[in-house]
C-alpha cells in the first residue's frame, strides 16, 4: 500500500502500539487495529493488555512501556507473577502479615 491510495491518513499514527483514551475508556491499538479496551480506573484491565501483547509477541517490552507510560520493569514483574499465578498474580494483594502476630516482651 501507497500514501498515494489514501490521501490524509498518517501511517506513522498506524504502525506500532498506540493507546488512545476516550473518556472513561482506553483502547490499545496494535498497528492501527484496536486490540484491547478498559476503564480508566481498572488496573487489571491494562496489566492484562499488557502481559498479552507480550506473550503473543505483539511488541517488544520495551515498546509496551513506553506506549503505556510505566517502567520496563514492571513490564516484567506483570510477566512473571503471570506466569506463577495466571490471572490472579495480576491483581495486587495486600501488603502487611499474612498471618496473626503480636508484640511480646
Amino acid at each position: 500500500m501507497t500514501e498515494e491510495k489514501f490521501p490524509g491518513l498518517d501511517w506513522a499514527e498506524l504502525s506500532g502500539i498506540k493507546i488512545k483514551e476516550n473518556g472513561e475508556k482506553r483502547e490499545v491499538f496494535v498497528n492501527g487495529r484496536s486490540y484491547f479496551r478498559w476503564n480508566n480506573t481498572d488496573e487489571i484491565g491494562q496489566r492484562t493488555a499488557i502481559v498479552q501483547l507480550c506473550e503473543l509477541g505483539l511488541g517488544a517490552q520495551e515498546d509496551i512501556a513506553n506506549a503505556f507510560g510505566i517502567h520496563i520493569n514492571s513490564i516484567y514483574n506483570y510477566l512473571r507473577s503471570y506466569r506463577a499465578d495466571g490471572i490472579r498474580g495480576l491483581i495486587d494483594q495486600p501488603r502487611g502479615p499474612r498471618e496473626r502476630w503480636k508484640l511480646v516482651p
